[in-house]
């Protein structure tokens, strides 16, 4: 996790406008900047960072690119976190890959919440969207707490709070019932849970 001083920088910076996300099917309104001009010189990048940013977003496949994204913010330092998260969605479209096994798919779901912090949504679609994932660990036979806990190490600190309080609700306040999910078996076998 970022330092609280550090995610307050982060928070009051303000680079956005908005782009398209394709998470499901479903079109998300997004933050961008202009491609080739994503670094700001309150939060410089260090090389290595932008080359392996620059790497990703050079990536025609754009659900294998967030793919990517998501798999090195989850195993970098916490600078390249915040860069990424300061700078999301870098004036590209992304997109989220069902195919993959349903582990990344998780992760990268849940991760996405530290990676797009800065985007204006409604907190209750970001709760709907925790106790699907959630759903999709217990469905799939992986262990909640411990994938929740370890998205929630590298993720910023009130992700971070969101995640774990989650975990901690009582069982009847994150049942599938009480956030009208409802459960899918996907072609490869394995379960997808939504609304």
């Amino acid at each position: 996790m970022c330092d609280q001083e550090t995610f307050e920088k982060l928070a009051n910076t303000s680079l956005h406008n908005s782009t398209i996300f394709d998470y499901t099917g479903v079109s998300v309104k997004m933050s961008k900047l202009s491609l080739g001009t994503w670094q700001h010189p309150d939060f410089p990048v260090s090389e290595p960072h932008r080359q392996l940013i620059q790497t990703i977003l050079d990536e025609s496949d754009r659900t294998k690119a967030y793919h990517d994204l998501a798999d090195a913010y989850m195993a970098s330092d916490a600078d390249f976190r915040l860069t990424v998260s300061q700078y999301w969605s870098f004036d590209a479209k992304w997109g989220f890959d069902k195919k993959r096994p349903p582990l990344q798919r998780i992760r990268a779901s849940l991760i996405w919440y530290s990676i797009a912090v800065k985007d204006s949504r409604d907190n209750r679609d970001d709760l709907m969207g925790i106790a699907a994932n959630y759903h999709k660990c217990v469905a799939n036979g992986f262990d909640p707490n411990k994938v929740f806990r370890s998205v929630a190490e590298v993720s910023l600190p009130f992700i971070a709070q969101l995640l774990i309080d989650f975990i901690n609700r009582p069982p009847d306040s994150r049942s599938m019932v009480a956030f009208g999910l409802t459960q899918t078996v996907l072609e490869d076998g394995t379960i997808d849970i939504g609304w």
